[in-house]
């Protein structure tokens, strides 16, 4: 197992990814790297085979949805947990996604701590409260 765990924030807005970035910088032992949109983001998934995806929904070019389809659909990110942030306030869309137990979701706008909470309990399960 991987001592340091990296994450991968997919989302439009460079100032959730900002926001996102500190929040995790507490976290010890975890990088985080960014993607713009979908696509991007499965790209820095090939490449980088993070352990964990913070994934917004509403996105240009390839949103959450579909993105978090492809992420689920190929083997080796099938497992991968994944937090789907969202501001999108008809829950149902997103309920048939809800059902793999490694998919999480958050609104938006989130709590900091919350999602700090949320990330280091998929990293470092049964290891503290992160700090």
């Amino acid at each position: 197992m991987k001592s340091s765990k990296t994450v991968l924030t997919v989302d439009d807005d460079s100032s959730i990814r900002l926001l996102i970035r500190s929040a995790l910088r507490s976290l010890k032992a975890v990088k985080v790297i960014e993607a713009e949109d979908g696509l991007a983001g499965l790209e820095a998934f090939k490449e980088h085979h993070p352990d964990l995806v913070i994934l917004d929904v509403m996105m240009p070019r390839m949103d959450g949805i579909d993105t978090l389809k492809h992420l689920r659909a190929a083997p080796d990110s099938a497992d991968t947990p994944v937090i789907m942030l969202t501001g999108v306030k008809d829950q149902s869309k997103l309920m048939p996604l809800l059902e793999n137990k490694s998919t999480e979701y958050l609104p938006k706008p989130f709590i900091i701590e919350i999602l700090r909470q949320k990330v280091h309990g998929l990293l470092f399960p049964g290891n503290g409260n992160g700090n």
